[in-house]
């Protein structure tokens, strides 16, 4: 059986604390290694756990260092995407929520990497998601309705996160957040990006250039937060996310043998997943691996979501993935909750449109 296709992923590029672009991120990722190390941003440059990308060099901070980080995810992606005829492309940029004492700091990373897209396709226009983790499955509905109705070519999905900061560490901090040897019911503080290439799944058939499909998309709003007294183990949100992403599956009689989450070591978004795996019975497994990547390459942020298409697509494209269809998950510190089918290219997922 098989289920339809809403947008086929062609290409991809990923920079992470572990590996240098996706296809390394997900190899090691697969073999077991972490990124944990140090960084000097705690009281008085003291060392916190970090998982840094050492390539880049540790006095580099704020949206300099997020456009250190994202320009070769984003270029590694260009040059595969050329496979792929395009034209009328759309950079789809996933922020953090913005600091109130710099409201708009994502915007010089923002254009730096739309002046990247640019010299490809000079025509390519902007958008910016800034809801943090599961800010793709807001946005992406609108995009892949563009693609859909022909709009579109092509939707660059990115993801940009770094917790390289000093006062981010200090808010942590403040807290009780921040992760340590004495303190693992916290955020383990981490830097990631990451992009991959949506067009419609006829174009990805013509040119035969599919690496994995995205077969459905859910996202709502959960009650619960870290500050409030809403238990997290309601799940309300998260489940409503689920519910909606894993219909086709449902409705193919058809499970997902892999879950890509972004949880970490925070017992209240634990909490979460433990009533989530009981209802999500119908659609995981049996037997389901369960991956999270942020346990060992550190806080994903707003590029949790499309690391783990791209890290998916990687497992797809070199044989490893444990299961025909992937559930991706993240949930974003407002309550925002979402859910992405992804298929791999064939024989089990085919493309509409």
């Amino acid at each position: 059986m098989s289920v339809r296709a809403l947008a086929s992923i062609v290409a991809v590029g990923a920079r992470t604390p572990l590996g240098l672009d996706a296809r390394q991120t997900g190899f090691l990722l697969r073999a077991g290694f972490a990124a944990i190390g140090e960084a000097p941003l705690g009281e008085g440059g003291a060392p916190i756990a970090f998982c840094r990308q050492t390539a880049l060099d540790a006095s580099l901070m704020g949206f300099e260092r997020v456009i250190a980080l994202a320009e070769p995810a984003l270029r590694e992606l260009l040059r595969d995407l050329r496979a792929t005829t395009v034209v009328r492309v759309k950079l789809l940029l996933c922020v953090d929520p913005p600091d109130p004492s710099q409201p708009h700091a994502s915007e010089p990373v923002a254009h730096d990497l739309l002046a990247i897209a640019r010299r490809e396709y000079p025509n390519a226009t902007l958008e910016i998601a800034a809801r943090g983790e599961a800010s793709a499955c807001f946005a992406l509905p609108r995009a892949l309705a563009a693609l859909d109705s022909r709009q579109l070519d092509c939707v660059i999905l990115g993801g940009v996160h770094s917790a390289y900061d000093a006062l981010a560490i200090a808010r942590l901090a403040e807290g009780d957040r921040l992760y340590g040897n004495d303190h693992l019911d916290a955020i383990l503080p981490g830097e990631s990006a990451a992009f991959v290439a949506l067009v419609a799944p006829s174009l990805a058939a013509r040119r035969n250039t599919a690496l994995a499909h995205v077969a459905g998309m859910g996202s709502a709003i959960d009650e619960a937060r870290f500050s409030n007294d809403v238990p997290a183990a309601l799940a309300r949100g998260a489940t409503a996310a689920l519910r909606a992403a894993t219909q086709p599956l449902l409705d193919g009689a058809l499970r997902a043998g892999w879950v890509l989450s972004d949880i970490a070591f925070e017992v209240w978004r634990q909490r979460e997943w433990q009533s989530l795996i009981v209802r999500a019975a119908d659609v995981l497994g049996p037997p389901y691996q369960l991956d999270c990547p942020a346990q060992r390459i550190g806080s994903l942020g707003a590029a949790a979501l499309p690391l783990s298409l791209a890290l998916a697509c990687e497992a797809y494209r070199a044989g490893y993935a444990p299961s025909p269809f992937a559930l991706a998950l993240a949930g974003s510190e407002a309550g925002e909750r979402g859910a992405i089918v992804v298929a791999g290219p064939a024989p089990s997922s085919r493309g509409g449109g």
